[in-house]
């Protein structure tokens, strides 16, 4: 078992941090869903209460995961902290508010059937989010020495 763990440290040492990023935002994402749904189905959490406390958890998780792990970053958590939040709801704000425009424009003319405008929304989003989220860790939130 041991020598397994290490192969797999080995190996995430010599990914890029987009990939690691990717599997930080799959880790936060459980995370913060599994506080959900057991709040809201064992706890008898109200959805609001739920979501609120299970994004927050997935918040939390994903802020101490990509600083230590994916980017490796030295930035003071009282610096980091701050400016992690203000991107994420930017991001949020920004992805979602754009692909529900690119959403409506695009959607008649890529003739996805199988999909509904607000599920390709959502997904269109869901991209535009993660690139735009790593790209402001990376430069502003996570900056390597030097650069910022």
């Amino acid at each position: 078992m041991m020598f397994s763990i290490s192969k797999i440290h080995v190996f995430l040492k010599q990914t890029n941090s987009f990939f690691r990023f990717c599997l930080v935002g799959i880790v936060n994402t459980a995370a913060g869903l599994t506080v959900i749904l057991t709040l809201i189905h064992f706890a008898g959490a109200h959805y609001w209460e739920a979501t609120m406390a299970g994004n927050t958890v997935g918040t939390l998780i994903s802020f101490l995961l990509n600083r230590a792990f994916t980017f490796r970053s030295e930035v003071s958590i009282t610096n980091s902290f701050p400016r992690f939040l203000a991107l994420t709801f930017a991001c949020f704000a920004f992805s979602y508010s754009l692909s529900s425009i690119l959403a409506r424009i695009l959607f008649s003319h890529l003739h996805l059937f199988y999909l509904s405008e607000d599920t390709f929304a959502v997904l269109l989003g869901l991209v535009i989010y993660t690139l735009i989220n790593y790209s402001g860790q990376k430069l502003f939130v996570f900056p390597e020495k030097g650069q910022n």
